[in-house]
């Protein structure tokens, strides 16, 4: 399988300061990728839904919804099933048209550490 989207996983938190209010983290996700090369680019495979899939999900108002094929890469799988929320950027672009969200739990596919499957579907800012 080819891996040829780009993607970057980004773990947005909430805090509260007193005196500020509540604000917003962003933390980008690296992992190492060789001996001594941490990266935040990932490559999957992105795979849109269409036909009677993508029929159903526009009725249920998810846009744009994927399923994403990636070698396993356990900072991901550890955000992905925590509480914070995980924004996850189609080609690497940080806008509205490239920012996508959980739409699925992660499967390591198999148990075997090897390769990771999830849906997505595009954030739409309230």
């Amino acid at each position: 399988m080819r891996y040829n989207t780009r993607i970057k996983f980004a773990i947005i938190t909430n805090e509260y300061i007193s005196g500020s209010g509540a604000i917003s983290k962003t933390t980008m996700i690296t992992a190492s990728i060789a001996p001594g090369v941490i990266t935040e680019d990932f490559h999957c495979n992105w795979t849109t839904n269409y036909g009677s899939l993508g029929i159903e999900q526009h009725s249920q108002n998810i846009l744009e919804g994927a399923r994403v094929r990636m070698k396993y890469v356990k900072q991901i799988v550890d955000a992905m099933r925590s509480r914070d929320q995980l924004f996850i950027y189609k080609e690497g672009i940080k806008d509205e048209a490239h920012t996508f969200i959980l739409n699925s739990s992660v499967d390591d596919i198999k148990e075997n550490h090897k390769e990771l499957e999830f849906q997505v579907k595009r954030w739409v800012h309230k």
